[in-house]
């Protein structure tokens, strides 16, 4: 009976020993998939870092990999704080070693300043600015577009900016202070307005489209400086970097450059498809969005333009490769300015991008400072589409106030900055 007990003991034993040893291979290899993967994340913020530095002509569709450096900079926390609740505690260093070394290109993708004060101080020098793309004031919307417009008149003037960029903003005929120039001037107190025509509006060629400068402050030496004379994807127009001399009330100079550089060409159709991809309801595709030289130009390239996804790759490429061209051309102007700079724009791609890099410079950016969590400004397909920035010269302003109030009215959300002259 005693030698029975002993061999079911040996048995259950053995049976013991075979799965804790099945247990601990499967441990190991979790762990060591983990550990590939955490290497695999590092390697992706490298890519990430030389699309943010890389001419995208040189790189190729390696130029998309900075869409996703805001993943790759969520995917490096997870494994830091991964390791640290495992026995390979050091494994953590990894992920802290990779958003060391790739600061950069990971400190414009979040904002901290979840605490900061939004307030400014009664009696203190400021300025308050105001960028906006405003998608023609509701131009396209048909019926609803008055709505809109009078909603965002509203929006400005309760934010009532020194000084106002409007980005895709309209006049009529070829008096430049037409449609709601005049209102806008009398409702805020405007005393100086600047505007130039980038592109004219296909359904009336006399409305013209183009960027809107509008100040309490004196303005002097304005200029347009032409980027790009090539054909945009989806309409007519080049691109412009107007520059504008700010007299500030403390008799300092302050250089305004507002710029519009050129569009992905992100369709309704393109948006509706992404949405479907995500599992979301969505309008029907519609192929009469494109302009008929883009279907000509698919042709060319041997792309079907039901083929959603490489259309959708193929804007982003072309166009990422002309707003790059634009950026280094707004870079060497900029870089000429005898005066402290602020830089106001869409610039239609995201932080760590090259254009992103190259515009902005040595300068400050105002949502590094003043900015909380991913601070989107375009309202759709992705959270992670902040393409509209406000760069600064620090000698000069120091930044108080940082805003993207919630609002539809257009496809982009405006950005309401205050600082304090220096």
């Amino acid at each position: 009976m005693n030698a029975v007990k002993q061999l079911l003991r040996v048995g259950e034993d053995g049976c013991y020993t075979t799965m804790e040893r099945k247990k601990n291979i499967f441990k190991r290899l979790f762990a060591y998939t983990l550990l590939g993967l955490n290497i695999l994340v590092s390697i992706w913020s490298a890519l990430c870092c030389v699309a943010a530095v890389a001419e995208p002509e040189k790189i190729g569709l390696l130029e998309l990999a900075s869409l996703s450096t805001a993943f790759a900079f969520f995917a490096n926390f997870f494994f830091v704080f991964f390791w640290l609740f495992t026995k390979k505690k050091w494994r953590s260093l990894i992920g802290v070693a990779t958003l060391l070394v790739f600061s950069k290109i990971f400190l414009p993708v979040f904002g901290w300043h979840f605490f900061a004060s939004n307030e400014v101080a009664a009696g203190s020098n400021t300025l308050k600015v105001m960028q906006w793309n405003v998608h023609a004031f509701g131009l396209y919307d048909g019926r609803e577009g008055h709505e809109k417009a009078e909603k965002m008149l509203a929006v400005i003037k309760k934010n009532s900016p020194d000084l106002l960029c409007l980005d895709e903003y309209f006049v009529v005929g070829q008096d430049s202070s037409d449609a709601y120039t005049q209102r806008i001037i009398r409702e805020n107190g405007y005393k100086e307005y600047r505007f130039k025509e980038d592109n004219e509006y296909e359904e009336d060629k006399n409305i013209h489209l183009g960027t809107a400068i509008f100040s309490r402050y004196p303005l002097a030496d304005f200029l347009a400086y032409p980027l790009s004379k090539k054909l945009r994807i989806t309409d007519n127009g080049a691109s412009y970097l107007l520059q504008t001399d700010v007299l500030l009330p403390v008799q300092k100079k302050l250089r305004l450059f507002a710029l519009h550089l050129y569009s992905s060409g992100i369709s309704t159709s393109d948006i509706n498809f992404i949405e479907k991809l995500k599992g979301r309801k969505a309008g029907k595709v519609n192929l009469s969005d494109y302009d008929p030289d883009f279907l000509d130009e698919l042709h060319r390239k041997g792309i079907s333009p039901n083929d959603r996804f490489k259309v959708f790759v193929y804007k982003l490429t072309t166009s990422g490769c002309k707003r790059a061209a634009e950026a280094d051309s707004v870079a060497k102007v900029i870089a000429n300015s005898p005066y402290p700079v602020l830089i106001c724009g869409d610039i239609n791609d995201v932080p760590s991008s090259y254009v992103y890099t190259t515009v902005r410079g040595k300068r400050a950016d105002l949502f590094v400072e003043k900015g909380r969590s991913l601070g989107r400004t375009f309202n759709a397909i992705l959270p992670t589409l902040r393409i509209d920035d406000m760069f600064y010269d620090p000698k000069l302003l120091k930044p108080l106030v940082y805003k993207t109030p919630y609002s539809f009215l257009s496809d982009h959300k405006s950005i309401v900055a205050v600082f304090e002259i220096k």
